[in-house]
């Protein structure tokens, strides 16, 4: 017995503008800047195989899912507080890999990088907080949120 298999998914022109928007803005932002990510090792990390999925359709799409994949791989290592290496980057990993899974499904069935504009200081959160203190976490996610605010206005 064959499967049938699903047509491909055609990128949605107005989600690809806003994708490209938000990209746009990802790579402008000041948290963005000169971060190594040598603390925790996450230099691979960005350059991982598979991310982004191909599943995602649109070259918008998955330029934006390998931008936010750096740019919170970046604030997390601008955050390490000196946890053990292993275990801080065990979590980190564990967070960026939630972010990316919901990032992902939010292109495939949200409205685009508009909606996922909205969940990046909570992305960011997650991948701070396993770092250090929670308030940290606050301060890092208010500050790409307060970012993103403004290259939007």
């Amino acid at each position: 017995m064959t499967q049938a298999s699903s047509p491909p998914i055609e990128p949605d022109p107005e989600k690809a503008a806003s994708c490209q928007q938000l990209l746009e803005d990802l790579q402008g932002l000041r948290s963005n800047q000169d971060v190594t990510c040598r603390h925790l090792g996450l230099r691979e990390v960005i350059d991982r195989d598979g991310w982004p999925p191909t599943s995602v359709p649109g070259r918008a799409e998955r330029e934006l899912l390998a931008a936010l994949r750096v740019l919170l791989a970046r604030v997390a290592d601008a955050n390490y507080a000196g946890l053990p290496t292993s275990g801080a980057r065990r979590a980190v990993l564990a967070a960026l890999d939630g972010a990316q899974l919901t990032a992902r499904t939010e292109l495939l069935h949200g409205d685009g990088g508009d909606s996922l504009r909205r969940l990046i200081p909570s992305f960011v959160y997650l991948v701070v907080l396993p770092l250090g203190e929670r308030e940290a976490a606050l301060r890092a996610a208010s500050q790409v949120g307060r970012e993103l605010t403004v290259d939007r206005n």
